[in-house]
């Protein structure tokens, strides 16, 4: 008999993994200013694209696409969720 054990992934958000490692290093790890990395923080702006790219490789799968981009569709455009299953 054969065993499947299947482990999720525990991503986190965006603000989620800037609170845990700090704005200073948050922004030295993304290659952003420390301002940007705050705006991301409290959800006042989404990243870029390249930046996006970046925090996809510096979070090392901490943070995936869903977890940058969700929180800030969800702050800004909650009405664009209702139609999303």
């Amino acid at each position: 008999m054969c065993t499947l054990i299947v482990y999720a992934a525990v991503m986190m958000t965006l603000p989620d993994y800037i609170r845990r490692v700090g704005d200073d290093s948050a922004a030295r790890q993304f290659g952003v200013t420390r301002r940007a990395v705050s705006a991301w923080r409290r959800c006042e702006r989404a990243p870029a694209i390249g930046a996006a790219a970046a925090i996809l490789a510096a979070s090392a799968g901490k943070v995936g696409i869903e977890g940058i981009y969700m929180p800030y569709i969800r702050r800004h455009h909650p009405d664009a969720l209702e139609s999303v299953p």
